[in-house]
């Protein structure tokens, strides 16, 4: 009642309907949510905040074309944001749209070369792609940058798995299990390793 009565009490305050609309997404009514981010768009066209949030309740209600229609939205509007470029890239990635993805995470990279999601994320697509030789540099440098950072460790040592570094990639890979135990795809990584060094009683 409180966020309709600010709707109502401020029509043209983008604020209302962002607040509005990410309280239907928390309480999964993204109909709702979807409606009232696009009557704030209405008076507000370019809005980064409704943009982004009508991008994730498209993506939440499980519309991808929308939520990427959505998000290139937002980057139109924002195009220096690199953060903005990045939740884009991963939309694309997430649909499969690999040349889409690879173009921007160049141009984050381009921006700021020390920026460790785009490193990782670029080198988990390259190597997706089987271009492991080249995913492996910006792995290595991710993983320099952050090296307690657990995904970062899990990429990096499944690619150093599949350019032959077994050795190297059992290190990483057990740092990235002490820390993601629970997580079936770091555990599958490791045993491959370590079924590929000999150890098959530890994988």
């Amino acid at each position: 009642r409180t966020f309709k009565a600010m709707v109502a009490r401020f029509p043209n305050n983008p604020l209302s309907y962002f607040k509005l609309g990410s309280f239907y997404g928390y309480v999964e009514n993204y109909d709702a949510a979807i409606a009232t981010l696009k009557d704030g768009l209405a008076r507000t066209p370019e809005n980064p905040a409704l943009l982004k949030a009508l991008s994730l309740a498209y993506l939440r209600r499980g519309d991808q074309a929308d939520a990427i229609s959505e998000g290139e939205r937002l980057v139109r509007a924002n195009p220096a944001n690199l953060g903005e470029v990045a939740y884009l890239a991963t939309l694309y990635d997430g649909a499969g749209e690999t040349q889409r993805a690879g173009e921007l995470y160049r141009q984050i990279l381009a921006a700021a070369p020390d920026d460790m999601l785009a490193l990782t994320n670029y080198a988990a697509l390259l190597s997706a792609e089987g271009k492991d030789s080249e995913a492996l540099a910006y792995a290595r440098k991710a993983a320099g940058i952050a090296p307690d950072n657990l995904a970062v460790a899990d990429t990096y040592g499944w690619i150093l798995h599949r350019t032959g570094a077994d050795k190297e990639a059992l290190d990483a890979l057990r740092k990235a299990a002490a820390g993601r135990g629970d997580s079936p795809t770091v555990n599958y990584h490791l045993g491959v390793v370590q079924i590929a060094l000999g150890d098959k009683a530890g994988a």
